[in-house]
């Protein structure tokens, strides 16, 4: 069941634009200690004011006049920014790793469980149909996408495999179907004592 969209507000948005001296002066207004105005300056434009902001709730006294508490500097409120940024490209990185190694535990164990590289195609291992036939469609769409893309954009392993091979009509997979895999591999109960991917 779709959720209907939650209503709009009624305020008028009225904030204008400010150059990076008008930023730095507002949050200094704050009382924000910024021993460098233009290298706060600077950090402003690559960063950006907006996405700065929220790092800047911690050392707030509170709403809703988002005054800093005595002693803050704006070297913290960087500190945090790049702390949380290395934190998530550091997470990301080990999601990735694992994702990568789960694909290729899924995609061998069901490919030579069933011996059939391309196991994803039979509805019958699947519990829910409906979402089954939405990652074929996705499987198709995405191939079909791909080769509508110039050849001078480069030919990834999906595209060179999809070139190649007309049956069956979608490319055997790991990591390029392997997201929507997950997204709907409830396998079949029944299937799970064949040896899918429920044991």
């Amino acid at each position: 069941m779709t959720r209907p969209p939650r209503p709009r507000g009624a305020l008028h948005y009225d904030k204008w634009p400010m150059v990076f001296d008008e930023l730095v002066d507002r949050l200094a207004s704050r009382g924000l200690e910024i021993p460098d105005a233009d290298s706060a300056a600077r950090y402003l434009c690559h960063i950006g004011y907006y996405r700065l902001s929220p790092y800047t709730i911690l050392f707030q006294q509170g709403r809703p006049d988002h005054l800093f508490r005595k002693g803050t500097e704006f070297d913290y409120v960087l500190n945090l920014y790049v702390f949380d940024r290395a934190l998530r490209l550091f997470v990301m990185d080990a999601l990735e790793r694992v994702e990568v190694v789960v694909h290729a535990a899924l995609t061998d164990h069901m490919s030579t469980t069933y011996d059939d590289p391309h196991w994803y195609t039979d509805a019958s291992l699947f519990r829910d149909r409906g979402k089954h036939g939405r990652l074929l469609r996705i499987v198709r769409d995405t191939c079909e996408e791909r080769l509508r893309e110039t050849p001078d954009t480069g030919e990834d392993s999906l595209v060179h495999r999809y070139l190649r091979v007309r049956v069956p009509s979608v490319p055997v997979g790991r990591s390029h179907t392997g997201s929507q895999v997950f997204a709907c591999v409830s396998c079949d109960p029944d299937a799970a004592s064949r040896g899918d991917i429920r044991r």
